[in-house]
């Protein structure tokens, strides 16, 4: 998947404004067909055929296409070359760098923006488990057309714009600086994922900063992740933390808002538990993040870790 990006990329340079034409029309194709029709092309990038008919072969040759029973199929390399190309175009990429994380339903990489700043660059992988299992968690996906691509494009999508909602209220998520398809530009937020940390001497510290962001989330913006585990969770070198990865969050007022806060938490809890040894009530932590009176545990935890940091900071 490296390499493809990395092809995406170059071809970028290498095709012709007629085949991104060919390109951007058959992407906007997907949510009706199957197969993509040479006539449907045609009609809808106003092309002479015959330019048509080239576009589709290089597309073919390059390995953006897919010939399929009645039309063309997009695969992941063109979606992939079209998202780096329309980035390019929006002066909100310049350069792709190596991966910094590959997830089962995402790739992020490291990135330059048109100033030469670093930014990640986000791409969806939706296709990498089985599509059943995605439409059991999202109710966005389609049984028709170009079933992987569009669940890609609907969690870029979706992430877009639960990180602008979040970002009013300057919580601790990543700025999503722009979209393309199915890839989202953000600031580069350096940290480490918490499932790859063996130690952490303030581990309750940390466990309490991850339940004041669920609860400044929960509270503040009335949004709930609903798939928060070690895997999302950044710690940076200054030990704060940044909740990513939001395609699957739903607003609090929903009906299943609350048991999903509720998997939320206790995952945390539980993992914090079986790794670090930290042990609090996870009911004590639920009413924390709902906002349900001071509970006495969590505020006596909560006091313990601002002492703790105080001391930290006083030996530094």
């Amino acid at each position: 998947m490296v390499d493809q990006v990395r092809k995406a990329a170059s071809l970028t340079s290498v095709l012709s404004d007629e085949a991104f034409r060919v390109l951007t029309a058959s992407v906007s194709l997907v949510p009706r067909f199957m197969n993509i029709p040479h006539s449907s092309l045609v009609r809808s990038t106003y092309l002479p055929e015959d330019r048509v008919c080239y576009a589709e072969e290089m597309l073919l040759k390059n390995g953006l296409f897919a010939r399929e029973k009645g039309g063309y199929r997009v695969t992941m390399l063109g979606l992939d070359t079209l998202a780096l190309h329309t980035l390019v175009r929006k002066n909100l990429l310049s350069h792709v760098g190596i991966p910094i994380g590959i997830g089962k339903e995402s790739d992020v990489y490291e990135a330059i923006d048109n100033v030469g700043k670093a930014v990640a660059l986000k791409l969806f992988r939706i296709g990498r488990i089985s599509f059943r299992s995605v439409a059991k968690k999202r109710p966005y996906n389609s049984s028709q057309g170009h079933k992987w691509l569009l669940s890609s494009l609907k969690s870029a999508q979706r992430e877009e714009r639960i990180l602008k909602q979040l970002e009013k209220f300057h919580l601790r998520v990543p700025k999503c600086i722009g979209r393309a398809y199915h890839a989202i530009v953000m600031e580069m937020k350096m940290g480490i994922p918490l499932y790859k940390v063996r130690r952490l001497d303030d581990a309750d510290a940390i466990l309490m900063k991850v339940l004041d962001a669920v609860r400044d989330v929960y509270q503040k913006a009335g949004v709930v992740n609903s798939d928060l585990s070690e895997f999302n969770i950044l710690i940076t070198p200054e030990h704060e933390i940044v909740l990513i990865d939001w395609p699957q969050a739903v607003r609090s007022d929903q009906r299943s808002a609350e048991e999903l806060l509720k998997r939320d938490i206790n995952n945390i809890v539980t993992y914090f538990r079986k790794k670090f040894r930290i042990s609090i009530d996870v009911n004590d932590a639920i009413a924390y993040c709902k906002g349900e009176g001071f509970n006495r545990k969590i505020g006596y935890f909560a006091k313990s870790r601002k002492v703790r940091s105080s001391r930290l900071r006083q030996a530094l």
